[in-house]
């Protein structure tokens, strides 16, 4: 086997340095938002506040129940349709672009720029996903920021895990190097989730999560790990106990997703419901004369 050279041998304290989110990676991500997903999500990231003085943003943050408000429509907007509408097309860009990273590398590139490009591409994408699913830039707090680049620390431990694979010679550069590296693309979904869970938990104050089977077919056990199957049949958990959607035999292909609930005044359990309902607290301000009809 040919050998691609040496890798770049980071540190973990150099890898937790490069986690962190500035002001730099924010903008590298809303390019890759932007030229990634379908038109009408291309605003979500330039969203508003609800609570600001004038609200002109195609989509509003509403940071009291952690939805997006269409603003026109005055709707919440379901999480599912903007993890179904938007994340899976960057995620199958994502996977167009790591393809291409990779078989730079299969064509005589060195393993030190396939590393480069890729330690670039896997963050970019995850603060994509967790922007999006944070309510945009302007809404996330240090701590939420904190938590994005404690998400992206996960990947890219990994991604130098694998990098020394490929330098000691275990891994082949051949079709399976393509199939890992869209697994570094598919994890958007995962962070997207984990982003949400977190702010769930932290700021909404949900106390019981339930894991959601997606369509298609779905994992079991394996001995090693628990499947989707097993987990949803536990029914309602502690917030935060669950696997996250990397941890069971399918890993990053899982397409399973979190309700919650917590209890009311009276201590009745209450479903966090995430249809398009009417965005009712938009009625205590003055929106119209902001929005283009």
């Amino acid at each position: 086997m040919t050998s691609p050279g040496k890798a770049l041998h980071l540190s973990d304290s150099a890898l937790e340095s490069m986690a962190q989110v500035s002001d730099l990676d924010i903008e590298a991500a809303r390019s890759v938002w932007a030229s990634s997903v379908p038109a009408r999500w291309k605003p979500l990231l330039d969203s508003q506040t609800v609570g600001e003085p004038k609200l002109s943003s195609p989509f509003v943050w509403d940071a009291s129940s952690r939805r997006y408000i269409h603003l026109k429509s005055r709707r919440y907007v379901p999480f599912m349709d903007l993890r179904s509408q938007a994340i899976e097309p960057m995620i199958r860009a994502g996977k167009l672009a790591g393809r291409t990273i990779g078989s730079a590398l299969q064509n005589g590139g060195t393993l030190a720029d396939w590393q480069r490009a890729m330690l670039e591409h896997v963050k970019t994408t995850q603060i994509a996903a967790g922007l999006a699913s944070a309510g945009g830039p302007d809404a996330m707090s240090k701590k939420d920021k904190e938590k994005l680049a404690a998400e992206i620390l996960i990947f890219l431990l990994l991604l130098r895990k694998f990098s020394y694979e490929m330098e000691a010679k275990t891994f082949p550069l051949n079709g399976r190097l393509l199939l890992r590296s869209d697994l570094y693309s598919a994890a958007a979904r995962d962070t997207f989730e984990e982003t949400r869970r977190f702010g769930m938990g932290v700021y909404f104050g949900a106390t019981e999560e339930m894991r959601v089977l997606g369509k298609g077919e779905h994992c079991e056990s394996d001995g090693e790990l628990e499947g989707c199957i097993e987990l949803h049949d536990l029914f309602w958990q502690p917030i935060g106990t669950l696997p996250r959607l990397g941890e069971t035999p399918c890993r990053s292909n899982c397409l399973c997703h979190f309700d919650y609930r917590y209890k009311d005044e009276r201590g009745a359990w209450v479903i966090v419901d995430d249809s398009a309902t009417v965005a009712a607290i938009l009625k205590q301000f003055k929106v119209k004369e902001a929005i283009n009809e």
